[in-house]
């Protein structure tokens, strides 16, 4: 879609299996931004259901490309940031919707800075009926935010507009080994190398429904914190940038999630013994170990209580 020519190109990309439910919602946050230079590229991972009709109704609004074979999610991304013009890429997941002024705000704040890699954003998570669940804000200020990061990642990546020269540059991309934290390897090997912009209030509709809020716990997910951790460390600047007591409390942290996925699965023995290699290094381990001698759902409760609460 044209704007001001002055105005950097946005590519959006939505990448998209059997969304239909909410996918007319996503797509018209993207055409109702106050920020009229963005082009939306469409990757449609063989869909079967209405998507692709949906998709194709907004002309050419939207670049539309359908994938050969389904690939994990960092795969086809990766694939549509192929296809991007843009100077700038965002991401928007089929069923979440951006605020009118997502793209105006983050524009004008990632080009305070040409260092700037990435500008982020608060969320405000919703059920599926768009009732309001809770605000999720960032208190960091813009900089080089690695070791916060490092101590609480909090960057949702429909939250977010990259940068392109910089992904080119430090040729980084979606890990095509991780299939349930991809966008953490990136973002967090990113600040270490970049300062990032931040904008401290809600500009997203992130979906949630209460099943998520344990589906998204995957076997996986700690063992691909550790996998990007130990990524980090190869890089150049990690001996001069990173607080060593931040990243070895984030590394031990990483084994919390896989405490949480057996308890999901109902195997209290592997959970204790997950939160036993976290070293009880803080007062929420000790917490949680000691709670998992509790009946499971006590568990469960604190979670989901410490979710609600905020």
């Amino acid at each position: 879609m044209s704007g001001n020519k002055t105005e950097p190109l946005v590519s959006v990309i939505i990448n998209c299996y059997n969304g239909d439910k909410f996918l007319r919602q996503a797509i018209d946050s993207v055409c109702s931004q106050t920020y009229k230079n963005w082009e939306i590229i469409f990757w449609d991972n063989c869909s079967s259901d209405k998507s692709a009709d949906i998709a194709k109704e907004y002309g050419d609004r939207l670049k539309y490309f359908r994938a050969e074979i389904n690939t994990p999610l960092g795969h086809a991304r990766n694939l549509a940031m192929q296809k991007a013009n843009g100077e700038f890429i965002a991401f928007l997941d089929v069923d979440d919707i951006w605020y009118p002024d997502k793209l105006s705000l983050q524009i004008n704040e990632i080009l305070t800075d040409n260092d700037y890699c990435i500008c982020y954003s608060g969320v405000e998570e919703v059920l599926e009926d768009e009732t309001h669940f809770r605000y999720y804000i960032p208190g960091y200020k813009s900089g080089y935010l690695i070791n916060q990061l490092l101590e609480n990642f909090n960057i949702h990546i429909v939250a977010a507009l990259i940068r392109k020269s910089c992904l080119e540059e430090s040729n980084m991309k979606f890990d095509e080994h991780l299939t349930a934290s991809e966008e953490y390897c990136l973002f967090i090997n990113l600040s270490l190398m970049y300062p990032i912009a931040v904008v401290n209030q809600p500009l997203v509709k992130y979906r949630v429904s209460m099943n998520s809020l344990t589906s998204r716990m995957s076997d996986k997910l700690g063992y691909e914190r550790r996998y990007s951790l130990e990524l980090l460390k190869t890089k150049q600047h990690f001996s001069n940038k990173v607080n060593i007591q931040k990243f070895k409390k984030a590394y031990l942290h990483s084994y919390y999630y896989d405490a949480k996925y057996h308890v999901t699965i109902g195997n209290r023995w592997k959970a204790i013994n997950c939160m036993i290699k976290t070293q009880l290094s803080d007062i929420k381990h000790i917490f949680l170990f000691f709670i998992l001698f509790l009946p499971l759902s006590a568990w469960k409760k604190v979670h989901m209580y410490y979710r609600n609460r905020h």
